[in-house]
């Protein structure tokens, strides 16, 4: 998947290869979908954010929190991030692939 170049969203909406599924035996699935409004998962990190509190919680527990360098230049929102680290949907499917679960909306 080489989805440099492309403005935001569109590469947060390139699928990448199924992942196998676990003994589970159940259909694999593509590791990324399109977000339906994909504002919605970039500002959930940045100021004004009604669950920063949430995710600071989080984070104290060990959970890392990622939001994609690419969206946040996007949306201008680079500035204003308040919880985690500036990584890229790279380093954020890698993550999901690696994870024993991934919550999904």
């Amino acid at each position: 998947m080489d989805a440099r170049g492309k403005p935001c969203p569109q590469p947060v909406g390139v699928e990448v290869p199924a992942i196998p599924q676990d003994q589970g035996g159940a259909s694999p699935q593509p590791a990324v979908q399109m977000a339906p409004r994909p504002t919605q998962t970039v500002v959930l990190t940045t100021e004004g954010s009604t669950l920063l509190e949430d995710l600071q919680d989080l984070a104290h527990e060990g959970i890392e929190i990622l939001s994609c360098g690419t969206c946040l230049d996007y949306y201008k929102l680079k500035e204003k991030l308040e919880i985690g680290t500036v990584s890229n949907m790279f380093e954020i499917v890698s993550f999901m692939a690696d994870a024993d679960r991934v919550l999904r909306p």
